[in-house]
């Protein structure tokens, strides 16, 4: 059969990249121009390649190998390497300018994930903010939520944080800010799940209780915190009203401002359109800038100014630095050389001028805070980047900051506009080859990973930013064929990424960086991805991981260990107790040779808290004053508070008055002392327990009132089901049959909406208890219902193995005890 080939002159051969916006569609027309050249093999490939850079003088150092080449076909690419795509295109006979373009114009495709880092302040504000007063008093007037619209550079967020400010200053709200991202060409749009886990740490709710929340759970905590404690929040930068929706406050006590470039009319918001500054408005901006004296004596080149600027305050600004840095040139002269630049929109051009009067360093660093992936850069971070000192990268910063290309960012760090960012990057790529990108990369790399090293052994946390940051260096390096580096700095930020609660991230980079890691590496990584799935709810995954990890050769004692208490806590957590228990033992022979006592105790805690379940008390006993005794002799304070609260909680269900007593003093004042909320929180847990087992039902209404107040403010959600159970029986203990009704109906819809078993046996032990009083759902002393609440629960405590819950159950049915029916 003869080949049938289009004809030459066919538009989809003339032109294809016409349709490309994405780097997929790039890839498919790659691999559609290699099918069309009679399709090469890639060694092929590779050597007209080599053809091509060594008549261009290129050494053979800088030629790609077959699989390089292979890997830029690639479907899953999330980054090329704009060089090596120009040349591929050119070996199969194309022109490879339009390749590099396009290349160019995609911009970088980064895989850290859609995430965002969110602050408490507002960023600095411009020095002169001027021509916005209507809109700035619309703002302040609108209603609970206010969208700001128009194109990029228009001012956008400097009115949000203008209006921002003075809302603040009025009312004492705490601020939240977060640019998600919606048009930066340099990383996806943020994820309403991950920015909502920031913005709730942000507000003060634990990361490992943050971590445990669905999208749709974090959003309902959020609405109740900045209702309780009122905020204005900036969302800055967003691409739609999906994206903006799930970030709003509660709309009662707190306010929001969203900017975007897109109308968000979905939000039914008070909307505020900018367009550029009129001529005037203009005039006034560029005179405060190169001041009064000059712009007077010129006002028809002041005029001509603003106008070459299309009214855009961030051309103006610049336009305003250009001018002013330059008090030898008239101002007709800087008109008349902006005038000569080539065809651009109003920005590129006054960015194009400051760029040009940029001495080297400068322009180098500007180019390459292209490259970095965080949303502020600090001195240390720039001269990784560009190989300089870090007085020299303080002195180009210092420079690009009086031309006003940085803006200041949190902690006497920099930060780029988005349209700054996106000429840079243009800048980047025609100017520096990707093999130097590497290399900033991998020396900015090694910064980070020294860093979040540092930062584990020393105990400190590390800042939000800087894992952001950390992780999308890491992916970078990924993609970039880095990949051992990439492994090493993966692993050295697992930390502060279960700290903070961004598991979906991790296991975003752990599985980017898993697929070309070293073997020597993967067991560690394994282990990570594998706990951020079982913080995820993706059980099934973990225990996938964790195998993988005990099969691995290149595995350590470590690894191995924390591989075992992993599966175990998947098994304890869906209520497999010997599967646990058999984890845990396999654990506690990991950890006795290794000398590490925190680990030992924690192992031993675990293999405790499962015999408690199981109801081996004396094997609970011996196992969790063990585990207290290696908390203690390597001072461990968070895993002593751990210890007595557990030993609290077992002495308290078995009425033993005095152990109770003194295990829970000593885990309420660790916990209040270090600050550890969940502890105490499952501390006063016990301390109810405690007091219903003596009968003290105003004592124990009061421990489980405390609480609740503290797992609602944390968001700890299996604690609020738990507290709410022990309210409701306090509660009904005393006659107080209808507030006793409302607690249990609230306990079960959180036990259904975590998936708690344990708790919704309690819940309906405890309806049942209530329909002697006033029915659950019928009419008083309803048997049937009783009977079938009773039946659930048994079923439920039968599954689990849990004799603390049988003999609950028992006492329930027999009228007595905790359970017995309100009199």
């Amino acid at each position: 059969m003869n080949d049938v080939r289009r004809p030459a002159d066919d538009s989809s051969e003339a032109d294809p990249l016409r349709a490309v916006t994405a780097l997929p569609e790039l890839i498919a027309a790659l691999n559609a121009l290699r099918e069309r050249s009679g399709s090469p093999s890639f060694g092929e490939i590779t050597r007209r390649i080599g053809v091509i850079r060594s008549r261009r003088g290129q050494s053979a150092s800088g030629l790609p190998g077959r699989v390089t080449v292979y890997d830029a076909f690639r479907p899953d690419r999330r980054r090329v390497d704009v060089d090596l795509i120009a040349d591929i295109a050119q070996a199969l006979g194309a022109d490879p300018r339009p390749w590099r373009d396009t290349c160019i114009a995609l911009g970088p495709a980064t895989g850290s994930g859609p995430t965002a880092t969110v602050r408490t302040g507002l960023p600095e504000p411009v020095a002169v903010f001027t021509g916005r007063d209507e809109d700035l008093r619309t703002v302040l007037e609108g209603g609970p939520v206010v969208t700001i619209d128009g194109l990029a550079g228009i001012g956008k967020t400097e009115l949000a944080v203008q209006a921002a400010r003075a809302l603040q200053h009025a009312s004492a709200a705490g601020i939240l800010f977060v640019n998600l991202h919606g048009y930066d060409a340099h990383r996806p749009a943020a994820a309403p799940g991950p920015v909502l886990g920031g913005l709730l740490r942000a507000l003060g709710a634990p990361a490992e209780q943050v971590r445990a929340l669905t999208t749709s759970d974090r959003a309902v905590l959020y609405r109740r915190l900045t209702r309780e404690n009122p905020h204005i929040v900036v969302l800055d930068n967003a691409v739609d009203a999906d994206q903006a929706r799930p970030l709003l406050p509660d709309a009662t006590a707190s306010r929001a401002i969203v900017t975007s470039r897109r109308v968000l009319t979905e939000l039914g918001a008070t909307r505020v359109a900018l367009t550029p500054m009129d001529a005037s408005a203009s005039a006034a901006l560029l005179c405060a800038t190169i001041g009064p004296e000059r712009a007077a004596a010129e006002p028809d080149a002041v005029a001509e100014l603003a106008a070459i600027v299309g009214g855009l305050p961030l051309g103006l600004v610049l336009t305003g630095a250009l001018v002013a840095g330059r008090p030898e040139w008239s101002l007709t002269d800087h008109a008349r050389r902006l005038r000569t630049l080539p065809q651009a929109d109003a920005v590129d051009r006054a960015l194009e001028a400051s760029y040009a009067r940029l001495d080297p360093v400068p322009q180098r660093v500007l180019r390459l805070l292209a490259l970095h992936p965080g949303p502020n850069a600090g001195a240390a971070d720039v001269a990784a980047l560009a190989g300089l000192g870090e007085g020299e990268a303080s002195a180009a910063l210092a420079t690009l900051a009086a031309e006003n290309l940085i803006l200041p960012g949190d902690g006497g760090t920099v930060r780029l506009h988005d349209l700054v960012r996106a000429f840079a990057w243009q800048r980047l790529h025609h100017e520096v080859p990707y093999s130097q990108q590497r290399v900033a990369m991998a020396r900015l790399g090694e910064r980070l990973r020294d860093r979040a090293r540092d930062d584990a052994l020393s105990g400190r946390s590390t800042p939000e930013a800087d894992t952001t940051c950390t992780v999308g260096c890491a992916m970078w390096l990924a993609d970039a064929g880095e990949h051992e580096l990439a492994a090493r700095i993966a692993a050295s930020i697992s930390r502060a990424l279960d700290e903070q609660a961004r598991s979906d991230e991790a296991d975003a980079l752990y599985t980017r960086v898993l697929g070309d890691a070293p073997a020597a590496a993967r067991s560690v990584l394994l282990l990570n991805r594998s706990i951020a799935r079982y913080n995820l709810g993706r059980y099934t995954e973990s225990i996938a991981d964790a195998a993988a990890v005990l099969t691995d050769a290149n595995a350590k004692p470590v690894h191995r260990l924390n591989a075992q208490l992993t599966l175990g806590n998947v098994d304890k957590r869906t209520g497999r107790y010997g599967d646990a228990l058999r984890h845990y033992t396999a654990a506690l022979a990991e950890a006795a040779p290794l000398g590490d006592d925190a680990a030992l105790a924690s192992t031993l805690l675990s293999v405790a808290d499962v015999h408690r379940v199981r109801g081996e008390v004396r094997l609970c006993l011996e196992l969790g004053e063990r585990g207290l005794e290696v908390a203690t002799r390597c001072g461990n304070r968070f895993l002593q508070g751990a210890a007595h609260s557990n030993l609290g909680l077992l002495h308290a269900r078995r009425g033993e008055a005095g152990p109770a007593r003194a295990h829970i003093a000593a885990a309420l004042e660790q916990a209040r002392t270090d600050g550890v909320p969940d502890t105490e929180c499952a501390t006063l847990n016990a301390q109810g327990d405690l007091h219903r087992a003596l009968g003290d039902w105003a004592a124990a209404e009061a421990s489980d009132t405390a609480a609740l107040q503290l797992a609602r403010r944390t968001g700890n959600m299996p604690l609020v089901a738990s507290a709410l159970v022990g309210l409701a029986i306090a509660r009904l203990r005393q006659g107080r049959v209808p507030e006793a009704s409302a607690d249990v109906a609230e306990a079960l819809a959180v036990a259904d909406a975590i998936g708690d078993r344990e708790v919704r046996a309690l819940v309906r032990m405890t309806q049942a208890a209530l329909c002697g009083a006033v029915g659950a759902g019928g009419t008083p002393g309803d048997a049937p219902m009783r009977s079938e609440l009773l039946a659930e629960a048994e079923q439920i405590a039968h599954a689990l193995g849990d004799p603390y819950l049988l003999d609950l159950l028992a006492d329930t049915r027999a009228g007595r005890g905790m359970f017995a029916p309100a009199g």
